[in-house]
């Protein structure tokens, strides 16, 4: 994963941040992630680079927002049938 400040993270330390972050957001104001503008760049039968942009909220309100580039493979022994294999995520600033 390359993270918006350009940071390279291996599968490793993404899986420790997603099960350090589980359950830690705000009751009174729960995180929500949208997903918009999702683009299929290429498709094969093994595979797809897909563009989306990531909309995070707080309650109602939107924190920030991400442009993602994901790579994903099929992938039948993992659980949903599909492996994230890399993701991109820089964000967008408001003008």
């Amino acid at each position: 994963m390359v993270m918006p400040a350009g940071e390279t993270l291996d599968r490793d330390t993404v899986l420790q941040l997603v099960r350090e972050g589980h359950a830690s957001a705000d009751l009174a104001a729960p995180l929500r992630i949208e997903i918009h503008n999702l683009v299929n760049r290429a498709v094969t039968g093994d595979g797809a680079l897909v563009t989306y942009e990531e909309w995070q909220f707080a309650g109602h309100c939107l924190q920030n927002r991400r442009t993602s580039t994901a790579f994903f493979l099929r992938t039948p022994a993992t659980p949903a049938g599909v492996m994230w294999r890399h993701l991109h995520e820089t964000v967008v600033r408001s003008g």
